[in-house]
């Protein structure tokens, strides 16, 4: 199967300030990682992509937020149920509280 990813548009989305061209040297660390994440974006739906990203986004930035949020966090990851497949669930306690 022949994997075409968009490199060249991926990295300019993802460092807009420098200028990189097809000429620009880019040094693959480890080029079985590359080629995996190319399966992964040439065979997963964009809408399941752009919610991993978004998700991946909040958790990193979840620390910061306030005690609302990070008390609820906190109640998951003692339970263990966002490793458990249970987070679907933690999103519907999250909005009741913070809601409240």
């Amino acid at each position: 199967m022949s994997i075409n990813i968009p490199w060249l548009e991926v990295l300019k989305a993802c460092y807009p300030n420098a200028k990189i061209t097809e000429d620009t040297p880019i040094l693959v660390v480890s080029p079985q990682y590359a080629a995996d994440i190319a399966v992964i974006m040439s065979t997963t739906d964009r809408a399941s992509l752009n919610n991993y990203l978004i998700w991946r986004l909040v958790f990193k930035y979840m620390p910061f937020l306030s005690s609302a949020y990070t008390e609820v966090v906190d109640l998951y990851r003692k339970a263990g149920w966002l490793l458990s497949g249970h987070g679907h669930a933690y999103f519907d306690v999250l909005r009741l509280k913070v809601d409240h």
